[in-house]
């Protein structure tokens, strides 16, 4: 069993938050309002769905929209452009079959 204590900035104040694991089960406090208890299916949702809402908060903050897409883009560029290259060596390393080539011997 373990806890985690921290205090949690909302626009209504501060909440003291405790995060205790009680083996098959986690129990969420903030500070006296409320109290969450989850198993660990409904943690691993609840985390999922609390990332994608900061994510989704980041890319409006920074008006990036676009941004993954362009990053997918350059990455996919970025590899291609090392796959070109490494068909580029593979050709220069094909030579045409000579007999009298001591190589070939």
């Amino acid at each position: 069993m373990s806890e985690l204590y921290f205090p949690l900035k909302h626009d209504g104040g501060t909440h003291r938050v405790m995060i205790e694991n009680q083996g098959d089960t986690a129990l969420i406090r903030f500070g006296a309002s409320f109290t969450l208890r989850l198993n660990e299916e409904n943690l691993n949702k609840l985390q999922h769905h609390l990332a994608e809402a900061a994510r989704d908060m980041c890319i409006e903050r920074r008006d990036t929209s676009g941004v993954y897409d362009r990053e997918v883009n350059a990455e996919s560029e970025m590899v291609q452009t090392g796959i070109d290259a490494r068909e580029k060596l593979k050709q220069k390393r094909i030579r045409e079959f000579d007999p009298n080539d001591p190589v070939n011997w």
